[in-house]
């Protein structure tokens, strides 16, 4: 059902509710995804994080990115992210 123009007032609506916190805070990826899962997706992108900052010449630290090796291997989490959620 195509509704003119309704996109961009639930857009705007929605980003108005999210300033106001009236829809809670924003989860965060340990909250949505779990810390293992969170961890685990640090370490298998490091490597390709590294080489982006070195291509952009930036310093992905400062946008949260993970580039230093983890203390320890971290294993793929058990189960699927759904699995996690139906569990919740």
């Amino acid at each position: 059902l195509h509704v003119p123009y309704w996109y961009q007032a639930r857009k705007k609506l929605l980003e108005a509710l999210s300033r106001s916190r009236v829809l809670g805070s924003r989860a965060t990826p340990e909250q949505l995804l779990g810390e293992a899962t969170v961890q685990w997706i640090r370490q298998r992108y490091r490597e390709s994080s590294r080489r982006l900052g070195d291509v952009a010449q930036l310093d992905l630290r400062a946008f949260g990115y993970a580039l230093d090796p983890a203390a320890a291997p971290v294993p793929r989490p058990s189960g699927g992210i759904r699995q996690r959620w139906a569990s919740r």
